[in-house]
C-alpha cells in the first residue's frame, strides 16, 4: 500500500510538465493532461473490478504480484516514451495494474477477525495517506532536474516490490475458502453489481457514492479554490497538501481504531459523514487560510467515512466475496472521481464572480456539504434498520 501509494504521488509534481514535453504548453498541455487522467481513472476502475473477482476465485498473492510488475512496466515505458501516444498508453496501462489497494484491504480481511479489521484497515489507510504525502515530496526534488527521474524512480519501487513479494508474499485465501468460478476473465462491473446487491450494504450503496462524490469535488477543486479565496500560492498550497496528508494518516492510523472500539460501526458510519459535512461548511465559512488548515485538522473525524463504510461492508462480506467488494467500493471511488472534474468549473465560475471576501464565494464547499449532507440523510435508514 505504501510503496503503490508512493509511486502515484511520485508522479505528480511532473505528469504535466511530462505532458508538455510532449504536446507544447497552454492548451495542448490542458487537454493532454485531462486525457492522462482520464484513462489512468478509468483503467483503474476496470482493472480494480477484473483482479478484484479474480483473487476471490484464484487468490490474492498472483494478481498483487501481477500488479507490481505491470505497474514497473508501465512506469519505466512512460519514462522512455518518445512521444504522447505511447505515454497516454503506459497512463491507462498503469491504471489497470493499479489495484493493489484494493486487493490489500481483501488480503488484510482474510488474515483478520471482524474486530481486528478496524485497526488494521486504518493502518493501511495510514499507510496510504503517508505515501500520498511522501511521493509528491520525493517527486518534486527527483524531477527538478530531469522530469523522466520520477517515473524511474517508481518503476524501480514497483518492481522491487513485486521481487520482495515473490518470496514473503504467502497466499491469504486457501482454496477452501475460494469462489467457484471458470478461468474466464471476471466482468469488470461484478464488483459493482455484488457491491448493491450486497445484504445489509447494498442499500447504503447510493448514500456512500453522492458521500464520495461530495469528498473528490473537493480534491479536484480545492488548489483553484484556495487560489481564489485566500490568495494562496504554490508554497501555501503545499502546505495545505501535507496538512491534508498528514491528517488523513492520523485519522485512519490512529483516531479511527480509537472510535471503532467506542461506536458500533453503524453510529462511526454516521459520526464520520456528520462531522465531513460540518468541515466542509467550514472551509466554505472561513475567510483566512490559517483558519482553513485548523479546520482540517479539527475535522480530521471526517476523514475515517470511507474506512468505516469500508469496514461495514466487509463485516457483511464472506471470505470468497471479500476481493470483489474491495474492488467495488475501490471502483465506485474511482468513478465518482471521474464524475468530479466536472462539477469544477459549474462552481468556479460563479465563485469567480464574487469578492474573496464575500460568503457566497465559498460556492464550492457550500455544495460539497449540502450534496454531503443528503447522503447521510440517506443512509441513516440503512444504516440503523439492523443495528
Amino acid at each position: 500500500m505504501l510503496a503503490e501509494m508512493t509511486c502515484l504521488g511520485l508522479l505528480l509534481p511532473v505528469l504535466p510538465g511530462r505532458i508538455a514535453s510532449f504536446v507544447g504548453s497552454g492548451s495542448a498541455t490542458i487537454l493532454g493532461y485531462g486525457v492522462a487522467t482520464f484513462l489512468f481513472a478509468a483503467c483503474f476502475a476496470l482493472g480494480t473490478g477484473i483482479a478484484g473477482s479474480y483473487s476471490d476465485g484464484y487468490g490474492r498473492r498472483h494478481p498483487m504480484l501481477w500488479n507490481c510488475f505491470g505497474a514497473a512496466l508501465g512506469h519505466l515505458t512512460a519514462a522512455i516514451s518518445p512521444g504522447i501516444a505511447l505515454f497516454l498508453v503506459c497512463r491507462a496501462w498503469g491504471g489497470l495494474f493499479n489495484s493493489n489497494i484494493a486487493l490489500a484491504q481483501a488480503y488484510v480481511a482474510d488474515f483478520s477477525l471482524p474486530e481486528e479489521r478496524p485497526r488494521r484497515f486504518g493502518t493501511l489507510g495510514a499507510m496510504q495517506g503517508f505515501g500520498f504525502v511522501l511521493g509528491p515530496i520525493l517527486g518534486g526534488y527527483l524531477g527538478a532536474e530531469d522530469l523522466r527521474v520520477p517515473f524511474v524512480a517508481a518503476g524501480i519501487i514497483a518492481a522491487l516490490t513485486g521481487v520482495l513479494g515473490v518470496f514473503l508474499l504467502p497466499e491469504s485465501l486457501p482454496e477452501d475458502r475460494r469462489r467457484a468460478t471458470g478461468v474466464r476473465i471476471p466482468h469488470p462491473l461484478r464488483p459493482l453489481i455484488e457491491l448493491r446487491a450486497l445484504p445489509g450494504f447494498g442499500p447504503l450503496v447510493p448514500g456512500l457514492a453522492a458521500f464520495m462524490l461530495a469528498q473528490n469535488i473537493l480534491f479536484t477543486t480545492w488548489v483553484p479554490y484556495a487560489t481564489a479565496r485566500f490568495g494562496w500560492g504554490p508554497r501555501e498550497n503545499g502546505l495545505g497538501m501535507f496538512t491534508f496528508g498528514i491528517t488523513n494518516v492520523l485519522a485512519q492510523g490512529l483516531l479511527f481504531p480509537f472510535l471503532s472500539r467506542r461506536l458500533s460501526l453503524p453510529l462511526l458510519c454516521l459520526a464520520t459523514q456528520l462531522s465531513a459535512v460540518m468541515t466542509f461548511a467550514g472551509l466554505g465559512i472561513v475567510r483566512g487560510g490559517d483558519s482553513a488548515l485548523v479546520i482540517m485538522v479539527t475535522g480530521m473525524v471526517g476523514f475515517g467515512a470511507f474506512l468505516a463504510f469500508q469496514t461495514l461492508a466487509s463485516h457483511q462480506t464472506d471470505p470468497a466475496h471479500q476481493g470483489s467488494v474491495m474492488g467495488g467500493l475501490q471502483a465506485l471511488n474511482t468513478l465518482n472521481l471521474l464524475v468530479a472534474p466536472l462539477f469544477t468549473s459549474l462552481l468556479l465560475y460563479p465563485m469567480s464572480r464574487w469578492p474573496a471576501s464575500d460568503w457566497k464565494a465559498g460556492l464550492p464547499m457550500y455544495f460539497c456539504s449540502a450534496l454531503a449532507l443528503v447522503a447521510t440523510g440517506a443512509s441513516i435508514r440503512p444504516l440503523f434498520r439492523k443495528s
